[in-house]
């Protein structure tokens, strides 16, 4: 550049001009140096997930099943058996049960031992009694189930009002087909308005009333 204006002008006019020139290239040169540099445009950086899916809603329940088991018909006939270990004041307590299943729209037996005649009241203990619903739905076996384990049915040897804790279903399903009934199979006779017939009966007839409808003490 410095050249380029000398070779135009001749003598001191030449001089001045390249000490003019050559201040004026220092003082763009310093300024160039003092300026901070531009940025560099960066690369945008190649995404290592270029179609990323949005995160699903968690599955509250992460394992269902395909194919669950339908629930039981709560009008599925049911033949429903309990043992109950002792009853300490046997009438109360049957009279109980027998308001429940006419609630519940059941009928069948209860069985007590023959030395029970005349028992009752406080001093009236019996042991090994057997509650058979010859006809009972599903639901109505069930449910009676949950009542005798879980509300006040007797009173305990101090005369407290107690649950059944020594209650045993021996038999919860379907009772025998029709074809396999014998003549000996007894129907139960509830009196009007109840659902038990209590029997009183020695161990041998119990065995067999129980052996006719396929059940076993």
């Amino acid at each position: 550049e410095l050249r380029r204006r000398a070779a135009a002008l001749a003598g001191d006019e030449a001089i001045l001009a390249l000490a003019l020139g050559a201040e004026e290239l220092l003082g763009e040169a310093a300024e160039a140096a003092a300026a901070p540099p531009e940025p560099e445009e960066q690369a945008e950086e190649p995404n290592p997930n270029p179609d990323p899916k949005p995160n699903p809603i968690p599955n509250p329940n992460p394992n269902p099943n395909p194919n669950p088991e339908p629930n039981p018909n709560p009008k599925e006939p049911t033949l429903l058996h309990v043992r109950v270990d002792h009853m300490n004041r046997p009438r109360p307590y049957v009279k109980l049960l027998d308001a429940w299943g006419a609630e519940l729209g059941m009928s069948g037996f209860c069985i007590l031992p023959r030395a029970s005649r005349g028992g009752g009241g406080s001093g009236g203990r019996v042991k090994d009694v057997h509650v058979v619903w010859t006809e009972a739905g599903a639901g109505a076996a069930a449910e009676f189930l949950r009542r005798l384990r879980t509300e006040v049915v007797d009173v305990n040897a101090r005369g407290q009002p107690c649950k059944e804790r020594m209650a045993t279903a021996l038999h919860q399903g379907a009772p025998p087909p029709p074809e396999e009934a014998t003549q000996r199979r007894r129907q139960p006779s509830a009196p009007p308005g109840g659902a038990l017939e209590v029997l009183e009966m020695a161990r041998g007839e119990r065995r067999a009333l129980l052996e006719s409808w396929g059940l076993s003490e």
